[in-house]
Order: C-alpha cells, then structure tokens, then sequence
C-alpha cells in the first residue's frame, strides 16, 4: 500500500473544502432564489387579492346600474299602462255612449220635416 503524504492529504483537503464551499454557495444561491421568489408570489397574492377586490366593486356597482334600469323601465311601463287603461275606458264609454243612443233614441235627432 501506498502511503500518503502529507502534501496529498491536505490536497485532497483543498479539493473537498473547495467543494464544499460551492456547494454553500450554491445553497446561499438557492435560498437566495428561494426569497426572492417568496416575495414575488406575495406580491401576486396581493395584486391579486385587489383585482378580486376591485371586481367585485364593479360587480356591485353594475347590479347597482342594473336595478337602477330596471326601476326605470317599470315606472315607464307602469305610464304606459296606464294610457292603455284611459284609451280602452275612453273606447269603451263611447262605445257604450253610441250604443244607448241608438237603443234609447233611434229617431233622435229626426228627420227635418
């Protein structure tokens, strides 16, 4: 068996403390990349969080606009009936008007003699 130096030992020592320092290093990089990508997903958690927020704002003031239009349009409808309502009671008590004449009164106002 071969004996080994004192110069091979503390090269193979340099070798493994050089490893071990890129392995630290690779691992400070990592955690380094690790933090940077933490901040980032609660940056987007949050930007996120205030779209929710600001939909749900236009979400509210749409139904807002929409009941708005809505009441509107009733009260038009509820005019509009009720100008139907006062044609037919105006049609129908002409009608019932010409008919009392012709029933009641068939010679009224009478040939001029």
């Amino acid at each position: 068996m071969t004996q080994a130096t004192d110069s091979d030992v503390l090269n193979r020592l340099d070798k493994l403390t050089a490893a071990v320092e890129s392995l630290a290093q690779g691992l400070q990089e990592t955690r380094v990349f690790q933090a940077q990508t933490t901040e980032r997903l609660i940056s987007l958690d949050q930007r996120i969080t205030e779209l929710d927020k600001r939909i749900e704002q236009r979400i509210t003031d749409f139904d807002k606009r929409i009941d708005q239009r809505l009441e509107r349009i009733e009260k038009r409808l509820d005019v509009q009936e009720g100008r139907v309502w006062t044609i037919l009671l105006a049609v129908f008590t002409a009608s019932v008007g010409v008919i009392v004449k012709l029933v009641a009164f068939p010679n009224w106002p009478g040939p001029a003699a």
